[in-house]
């Protein structure tokens, strides 16, 4: 790997296409370092995630593989039978839901004591008042998620207002609005939030930020403010890419992949997964590196449900065959999920926050028998008695006084 690097006092990181790498790479580099549980496991949902995000964006996508994860992982709890596997099997983790919640309590709690940088994991579930959730759903996601479990009245303007403010607050104002409005039938909504803010380890001078170019996938150029700093980074070269790793002061890092220059960023995204990302992260080695980084600040919004239909997971958003007896006795299904994300990567350092609602809709019952027709024979009445095979008439009458 060392040998295919190229000249350190030779070689300069120009900006990566778009953002899309960047973005992601972040995400992955700061939440995954506290997972125990089979970080390549997390790693194939991750990137299962982001080649369908990017097959439905053409411009900057910014996701959190960590927020769906817990998000879905907390769903999986309230789920059932062919349901419960679905997600399961989405989540790329076998079929032990007790393993799952162990897995992702030891990662929350070894994120959310982290001292160096602001790292906050947060979870709730809010429940219409009107919605039974069974006890031992509640005492699952309470102990394994540390999630808030709160009932709103649903049909009360102020509930959106309610769930709209967790989120702005464990988001530190970065994701102001989540949910724009509850629908009729919605019963629960599923919450998680990331949080994150760090310095680098070496921070860039503000006063050598420049513009310059940075060329677009569509051949366009546009002028864009770019940071610069020359030091030691782990690096590598890889066939169709270098990789670079700029650590923060504790132990996150925002990774960086920059395509070759017959390389789309996209085709990376899409071709990338957990075998190449374990590949990456084992090649760095320490380079003495002339970076140059655009300055950026992303807000990104995505609907998941066709994302998780693509990546096979279909039961759950299915009023006939979605299955959370786990979650109530009364039938739901999943209605809608979405995810709002924000970055800001800047001379010393970043920000970054995600939210990740799913939303629980109540399945309509069957429907009403309708109400029989009023047929009172109370008044003079006529009568025919029919053979039904031949269709013959064998009485007819008329039947003034019965």
């Amino acid at each position: 790997m060392k040998d295919q690097s190229l000249n350190a006092s030779k070689r300069r990181l120009k900006p990566a296409h778009n953002c899309i790498l960047i973005a992601v790479a972040c995400f992955l580099g700061l939440i995954f370092h506290g997972a125990s549980f089979a970080a390549t496991t997390s790693d194939m949902f991750a990137f299962d995630f982001l080649r369908e995000s990017v097959r439905s964006n053409n411009g900057n996508v910014v996701i959190s593989p960590y927020g769906a994860f817990v998000a879905l992982s907390m769903l999986a709890n309230g789920a059932e039978a062919s349901t419960r596997a679905e997600i399961l099997r989405v989540l790329k983790v076998g079929d032990s839901l007790t393993e799952l919640n162990q897995a992702n309590a030891k990662s929350l709690g070894a994120m959310n004591a982290e001292t160096k940088v602001q790292l906050k994991i947060a979870n709730a579930i809010f429940v219409d008042k009107d919605f039974p959730v069974l006890k031992s759903f509640t005492q699952s996601v309470e102990e394994s998620y540390k999630a808030e479990v709160r009932n709103l009245s649903f049909l009360e303007p102020d509930s959106v207002k309610t769930i709209n403010g967790w989120v702005s607050e464990k988001t530190q104002g970065r994701i102001p609005i989540l949910i724009e409005r509850l629908r009729a039938g919605d019963c629960a909504v599923l919450l998680n939030a990331v949080y994150f803010k760090g310095l680098w380890q070496s921070a860039f001078k503000k006063t050598d930020t420049a513009d310059s170019a940075f060329h677009l996938e569509n051949g366009t150029v546009k002028e864009v403010p770019m940071m610069k700093h020359e030091t030691k980074y782990p690096y590598c070269k890889g066939e169709n890419f270098e990789a670079l790793s700029l650590p923060y002061q504790g132990a996150e890092s925002l990774i960086v992949l920059l395509p070759g220059r017959d390389k789309k960023a996209s085709d990376i995204c899409r071709e990338l997964d957990a075998k190449g990302w374990a590949a990456i992260t084992k090649g760095l080695h320490e380079e003495e590196v002339n970076l140059e980084l655009p300055r950026f600040r992303i807000s990104f919004s995505e609907e998941l449900k066709p994302i998780l239909e693509r990546m096979g997971m279909t039961n759950c958003f299915s009023p006939r065959s979605a299955n959370f007896k786990a979650l109530s006795s009364t039938p739901a299904y999943v209605g809608r999920a979405i995810q709002k994300t924000f970055i800001d990567v800047n001379e010393e350092g970043t920000e970054a926050a995600a939210a990740t609602a799913i939303v629980m809709h109540v399945r309509a019952m069957s429907a009403a028998k309708p109400k029989p027709l009023e047929f009172k024979v109370d008044r003079p009445f006529i009568i025919a008695l029919k053979e039904e095979g031949t269709g013959s008439l064998l009485f007819l009458g008329l039947v003034n006084e019965p």
